[in-house]
């Protein structure tokens, strides 16, 4: 999992997120309501042992296309 410095570096870079735990080597973020991030931004600021994959998660009516990343070790 990340590092509190990692997290709060994520957060001011890119904005509030929440953490979700999915499996032992992997979890996902979500920035605010699902909204679509840089994905180059997000892997920049992640440790080099992490790799990002953008997700669509669900399409709503009002919101259109909703976003989280995945992210797993290398």
């Amino acid at each position: 999992m990340l590092d509190s410095e990692t997290i709060r570096e994520i957060s001011e870079t890119i904005g509030q997120h929440y953490i979700n735990a999915t499996k032992e080597n992997e979890f996902t973020l979500r920035f605010g309501y699902w909204r679509r991030i840089s994905k180059s931004d997000l892997q920049f600021t992640l440790p080099a042992h992490y790799k990002v994959e953008e997700q669509e998660v669900h399409e709503d009516e009002d919101c259109g296309i909703l976003y989280d990343y995945l992210i797993t070790k290398k």
